[in-house]
């Protein structure tokens, strides 16, 4: 995988010609822009050349596909309401193709 996790704590990512170690509880969600992914974390974010699959397949179970172009980290996550989930700092779709999957991952079946 082109972006290793170390540790289990933190990864690696290249942005603005730099490698920057991220840990992984900084991580609120993860956007993809087509060959970009968009990475949201705490109070920044990070531009990297990368697909949402690549990342996806890189990162522990504690992140969860929730829409074609969204990952979040369900340790972050504040609530989800109807086909919105909040975390911390900003709203996240949630597409009617993962949402059954991701709603059994959190335990809550098919509830609303």
């Amino acid at each position: 995988t082109r972006n290793p996790v170390h540790e289990g704590k933190y990864i690696l990512l290249k942005a603005d010609k730099k490698v920057h170690r991220v840990r992984l509880q900084d991580i609120l969600a993860i956007e993809g822009l087509g060959d970009y992914i968009k990475v949201h974390l705490d109070d920044s974010f990070l531009v990297v050349h990368d697909t949402l699959k690549n990342i996806l397949d890189a990162l522990p179970d504690s992140f969860f596909r929730v829409h074609k172009s969204w990952v979040v980290a369900i340790d972050r996550i504040e609530y989800i309401d109807g086909n919105t989930i909040k975390t911390v700092a900003f709203e996240v779709p949630v597409g009617l193709k993962y949402k059954e999957k991701f709603l059994g991952a959190l335990g809550q079946g098919g509830a609303e």
